[in-house]
């Protein structure tokens, strides 16, 4: 879990962790634990997918590409839109 090494504005320490995991609240702990490892693991994948979208988006919105690769860009195109909605969808999810 690479959020417990990191030394960002609030750095998290192994060795307080692991002594919340032993203290008397050591299922609640871990069960956060659990959380963060999944949504970190959940923005590395949104991260992952927006570099390749937005390198895709570039290639695709050239003229050249266009031209050449006509059916591909409509495809792109149609399943550019289908992305934006699930980002809109997940960005009105947030807390």
């Amino acid at each position: 879990m690479w959020w417990l090494t990191q030394r960002g504005p609030y750095p998290i320490h192994t060795e307080v962790v692991l002594w919340l995991r032993s203290a008397p609240f050591k299922e609640e702990v871990g069960a956060w634990i659990g959380k963060l490892a999944t949504v970190s693991e959940a923005v590395e994948g949104w991260l992952a997918v927006q570099a390749m979208w937005s390198y895709m988006e570039a290639v695709f919105s050239g003229g050249d590409i266009v031209k050449q690769l006509p059916a591909e860009a409509k495809r792109f195109q149609n399943i550019d839109k289908g992305y934006m909605k699930v980002r809109l969808c997940v960005w009105h999810q947030r807390p």
